[in-house]
């Protein structure tokens, strides 16, 4: 008799929860997109939008067996705003047309401004859907729940960084939210969490803030832990920012500064500061002075860039004159193409020869830059007015 109760007991328990199971499913709004949209900016959600047709298989069986899995449920209805479309009927061929369905099911995650962010087809299995869906809501697929936030006068540091970031990465205003973000965090911290050296590194660009002082006064520690060559990296490109600055708003004090906590905190033996001395003089167009810093400059340091030493012989080429600052140019563009032989490089030389009276050898470089450009399909015609040039010179 007990065995009996026992048994009785298992299969009653079984029922109750196979019930449970089929009854759980996911919410769906149908054929509704603005009411979707409009609940996916109140609940700062994305909407999961499952492109269906009644003649679908698939789609019947991912109905049947992923969409009233519980766990798929409870997440979906927890972190979307659900919306059914019928890509026959009601606004399923408009909404088709839009999001290029073709095949069914198409599962789709779409923000509230109706911007496509994830795309998948076909049947899904309960792993394989939720799957999908945390890689659809990770925070840098789900931006607008830190924008509607940060708008709304959110102090959540999570929210604040996720939001600057994003108007980083777009390439729009973002220091406002950074210095929101940075100032909910106390000063150790700063080296203390990776997350701040992220911030660091995509939000520092003022020379005097509280965070590049920081990291300028503890550029040791954060080479050990972070890398020197990205501290290295973001130091001198804070300080490059703030020479041009300089230059053009002929704030000469900030380009001392500048200079000066480079010659200070970057160990390469002053090569970091005769750049910011050749920046300046070269965005503030004073070519005599960046003539004489340059020549400084490869003549003193070991250079290997070909990019820095074909961009230095085309400013030769471009804005200075005197013969032998030219010859110290034709030597920077040789080497450039001795380390890199692409057509920039052979360019720069090709000019610089042409321009130095040094017909026979322009000539040569000119055609094996046509050459490079014939390979790489690049623009022609610019190689071919220099050789017309060089045959009338």
């Amino acid at each position: 008799m007990h065995t009996l109760f026992k048994y009785v007991g298992f299969f009653l328990g079984m029922g109750i929860f196979m019930l449970t199971a089929q009854a759980a499913e996911i919410n769906f709004i149908y054929d509704n997109f603005e009411e979707a949209a409009t609940k996916a900016k109140e609940e700062r959600k994305l909407i999961f939008v499952d492109a269906f047709a009644v003649w679908c298989g698939p789609c019947k069986m991912m109905d049947r067996n992923t969409f009233h899995n519980s766990q798929v449920a409870e997440f979906f209805n927890d972190n979307f705003i659900n919306l059914k479309i019928d890509v026959e009927k009601g606004q399923g061929p408009a909404f088709s047309e839009k999001y290029d369905v073709t095949a069914m099911p198409t599962l789709l995650f779409i923000n509230y401004k109706g911007e496509l962010i994830k795309r998948d087809l076909g049947y899904k299995s309960p792993r394989d859907l939720m799957r999908l869906a945390k890689s659809a809501n990770s925070p840098e697929n789900n931006q607008d729940q830190f924008e509607l936030a940060y708008l709304e006068g959110s102090n959540d540091p999570e929210i604040l960084f996720n939001y600057a970031i994003n108007q980083s990465k777009r390439g729009e205003n973002f220091a406002e939210a950074a210095t929101k973000y940075f100032n909910t965090q106390a000063e150790k911290s700063l080296l203390k969490e990776e997350r701040n050296w992220q911030a660091i590194q995509l939000l520092t660009t003022d020379f005097k803030s509280r965070e590049f002082t920081f990291l300028l006064e503890k550029m040791s520690k954060f080479s050990k832990k972070y890398g020197d060559k990205a501290v290295q990296d973001k130091v001198t490109s804070v300080l490059e920012g703030v020479v041009r600055t300089a230059a053009k708003e002929n704030a000469e004090a900030d380009y001392k500064l500048a200079y000066s906590a480079a010659k200070e905190y970057i160990d390469d033996n002053g090569l970091s500061a005769q750049r910011l001395k050749m920046l300046y003089a070269e965005t503030a167009a004073e070519w005599d002075i960046y003539g004489q810093q340059a020549a400084y400059y490869f003549q003193n340091y070991m250079v290997t860039s070909p990019k820095e030493l074909s961009k230095a012989a085309w400013l030769f080429y471009k804005n200075i004159d005197d013969p032998q600052m030219l010859a110290k140019a034709i030597g920077w563009a040789k080497q450039s193409v001795a380390i890199d032989n692409e057509y920039y490089n052979n360019k720069a030389l090709a000019y610089l020869l042409y321009k130095s009276g040094k017909y026979q050898e322009a000539r040569k470089a000119a055609y094996k830059t046509l050459k490079i450009a014939e390979l790489r399909d690049l623009d022609l015609s610019e190689m071919r007015d220099l050789l017309s040039k060089i045959e009338e010179g």
